[in-house]
């Protein structure tokens, strides 16, 4: 199954001063090719130190961890994408990529650690 883009006129800019980050944490049975036990998305604003203006930057960072016991295994997978505007001077500009790779990171290693305390669970057989 194909997700399509959503159109332009429903697709939102971050607002001003503020970036858009998108999460999303899936958890597969099996290989990553396995049915998908459990999905999660959450999309939040967060206010950053960064001029806004008619120019956005975006980043995005992914993780998948795989794990398996004797009889079955489990794929779990996480991501951060963080998108803001800015201005459009090249100093602007970099800035706004440094803040927006910073804050994917965290996203996305506050993601990986829920993600490992879960495959811990599994491990534990929980």
């Amino acid at each position: 199954m194909t997700r399509k883009p959503p159109t332009r006129k429903k697709r939102k800019a971050p607002s001003k001063g503020k970036a858009q980050v998108k999460q999303s944490t899936t958890v597969r049975r099996g290989s990553s090719k396995g049915p998908v036990v459990h999905h999660e998305d959450k999309i939040e604003a967060v206010d950053v130190p960064v001029e806004p203006g008619p120019e956005s930057v975006s980043v995005g960072y992914d993780i998948k961890y795989w794990a398996s016991d004797v009889n079955h295994g489990m794929t779990m997978g996480t991501s951060a994408y963080v998108r803001l505007s800015c201005g459009e001077t090249l100093k602007d500009l970099d800035r706004a990529n440094e803040i927006a790779a910073d804050l994917a990171y965290s996203y996305m290693e506050k993601n990986a650690r829920a993600v490992q305390r879960d495959l811990d669970k599994f491990f534990d057989g929980d």
